[in-house]
Parts: structure tokens; C-alpha cells; sequence
């Protein structure tokens, strides 16, 4: 299992409100060097499927990485013009492990 799919089933968080139910924010994946992402996935995401409460994606909504992410991600951004404040949408998991790896994998807790 890859870093990514790991923290998307660690972090999995549905919460219900009456009879709906929705896919929490997953915090920020912390890398061992310090550098950070946010990656998110579910019914309101940029991600494939859009389904909540699964850990098993293809692709996943990232955003504002701490640092420029790598030169794959720039197709999936929003604003290529600033790559730290914007959103990468229907990331494919693969493309979105490149900055966990080249980051040294997430922190343990």
C-alpha cells in the first residue's frame, strides 16, 4: 500500500448530519522533511470516485503543497501561476505519491 492510499484509510472520516453523510477534511500529509500537502478524497473532491468513505482512489484532489510540487502535477492545476496556492484536481495517485517520495514519505505520528 502506498503512503497516499495508507493516509486516505487512516484518516477516513464520514460524518453524518441526520439522514446525510459526508466525507470529513483528512488533515495535511506532513512529509519527514517537513515539506506538506493537502490530500483529499470523496463525494466533494476532485477525485476519482467521487465517493466518500473509500481509501482506495485512482485519483485524488491536492492543494497547496508547501513547495512547488513536480512538473507532472502542472496539468491537473488550477492556477499554473502559483503552484503553492492553488488546487491540482483529479490528481492520479501515482503522480500524487511523486512529492510524498521525493519528500522522504509521510511523518509517523
Amino acid at each position: 500500500m502506498n503512503d497516499i492510499s495508507k493516509h486516505l484509510k487512516e484518516t477516513m472520516n464520514v460524518q453524518k448530519s441526520g439522514s446525510m453523510s459526508f466525507q470529513g477534511v483528512r488533515p495535511r500529509i506532513i512529509c519527514q522533511d517537513g515539506e506538506s500537502v493537502s490530500i483529499q478524497a470523496g463525494r466533494f473532491a476532485y477525485s476519482a470516485p467521487r465517493e466518500d468513505g473509500l481509501s482506495n482512489y485512482s485519483a485524488v484532489e491536492a492543494g497547496f503543497p508547501s513547495v512547488a510540487p513536480p512538473d507532472s502535477w502542472l496539468e491537473y492545476a488550477e492556477d499554473v501561476e502559483e503552484l503553492t496556492t492553488t488546487v491540482y484536481a483529479w490528481v492520479p495517485v501515482e503522480i500524487a505519491q511523486e512529492f510524498i517520495d521525493a519528500h522522504d514519505g509521510i511523518k509517523e505520528k
